[in-house]
């Protein structure tokens, strides 16, 4: 896991139509170091030691599906997509509706970051058992080994102890994705998730993008979020899927 810094001004363009499918954005932009993408152009895959998203450019594409099973073989993964465009043949193991919410009031945010006593760190390739253990007990999403490398990650220690965390995820055109905010349960009402999304806040605004976040929309973290600017955009649909099986003739 190697931190990333986010001081530098880079796809400073703000595009809207990225965050219909920000994953295939990201995967085909910014990131497209930490992606395979097949020889067409049509289907890709973040590395699974990265995250467990695939993308597909065109859902109603024959060729784009053919071109995705090639890429994610017999392991699970996560797309941002209809269930109704998923081919026959193709495993839906779960779908999940998360709200795409959007920075709007930068100002809102700004009042919380110097609420917790605590210096809110950079965290790096030595914390990665650390955010591990955190993400098992606070289950924010998932989180890979080298999940890390997709941006910067800050956290909150207590006597040590990893106690909170907000981390960047997706990048897009003058666009950057907060994930992964979670805190321990015992140290949950000081403020910590509220400290740590507001300085990724200014860091982001710092490199010239916008932050948007999704997340489950009966997550009481909504109101939060509310409160540091954002506001909901549009529902999200991510399937769980599983490509069909090959004999291997």
């Amino acid at each position: 896991m190697t931190p990333r810094s986010d001081a530098q001004n880079e796809d400073i363009v703000l595009d809207e139509s990225a965050l219909a499918d920000p994953v295939w954005s990201a995967m085909v932009g910014a990131q497209r170091r930490l992606a395979v993408v097949g020889p067409t152009g049509l289907a890709g895959r973040f590395d699974p030691a990265v995250s467990p998203f695939a993308g597909i450019a065109d859902a109603r594409e024959t060729g784009a599906w053919e071109e995705l099973a090639g890429l994610v073989g017999e392991a699970p993964f996560l797309l941002v997509a209809d269930e109704a465009a998923v081919p026959p043949g193709w495993s839906v193991d779960a779908v999940t509706e998360v709200s795409q919410m959007v920075l709007v009031d930068p100002g809102r945010a700004a009042g919380h970051r110097e609420r917790v006593r605590n210096d809110v760190l950079l965290l790096g390739a030595g914390d990665v058992g650390d955010i591990v253990r955190l993400v098992a007990a606070a289950e924010p999403g998932p989180f890979a080994e080298r999940s890390g490398e997709m941006g910067t990650y800050l956290g909150i220690r207590e006597d040590q102890r990893l106690v909170a965390m907000a981390g960047q995820r997706l990048r897009l055109p003058g666009w950057r994705e907060i994930s992964t905010v979670c805190t321990a349960a015992e140290f949950r009402g000081r403020g910590y998730a509220a400290a740590l999304v507001a300085e990724q806040v200014r860091i982001i605004s710092d490199s010239g993008a916008r932050s948007f976040l999704h997340v489950l929309p009966d997550n009481p973290a909504v109101a939060l979020y509310r409160r540091l600017g954002f506001e909901p955009r549009r529902t999200v649909r991510v399937l769980a899927l599983r490509a069909p099986a090959h004999d291997g003739r």
